[in-house]
């Protein structure tokens, strides 16, 4: 494999996301979010069957087809950002009582992730039990 394929074929899903961020944003603001998250999630189904069944009468056209096809997969992949970050938005401030406690959910959760990737990595039972079950807090809402 020539290494510009290689490079296609690596942006192709990206190129594809950026595409689909813009034309998703666009069509959810004009026919609505449920229209928008079916389209974008068949997009991506669409692109990852074609992908995986990708074949050619030569190597290079095998490669120009997962390039197509990571493309389109890609294009699903970022209309799923404008949906979920339009919903997600939109629920964030749905109860008073969420947004009393939101405070203290994002600094727990935050707290321990920070703690668990890095910093200090010696752990003693207690802590990773204390702060795990902080973790485990936004389930119970």
């Amino acid at each position: 494999m020539s290494p510009t394929i290689k490079g296609r074929l690596s942006n192709s899903f990206l190129i594809g996301e950026i595409f689909g961020m813009l034309f998703f944003g666009v069509l959810i603001d004009r026919l609505g979010r449920r229209t928008g998250v079916v389209a974008a999630t068949t997009f991506l189904v669409l692109g990852i069957a074609l992908a995986a069944a990708a074949h050619g009468k030569s190597e290079l056209g095998m490669f120009w087809m997962m390039i197509i096809a990571r493309g389109v997969a890609g294009f699903g992949a970022g209309g799923e950002y404008p949906v979920c970050a339009t919903s997600a938005t939109e629920a964030a401030d749905e109860t008073t009582k969420l947004r009393k406690n939101r405070g203290f959910l994002v600094a727990s959760t935050t707290d321990f992730a920070v703690d668990l990737v890095g910093g200090n990595r010696t752990y003693s039972m207690r802590k990773v039990l204390t702060r795990g079950g902080r973790a485990l807090s936004p389930l119970a809402l």
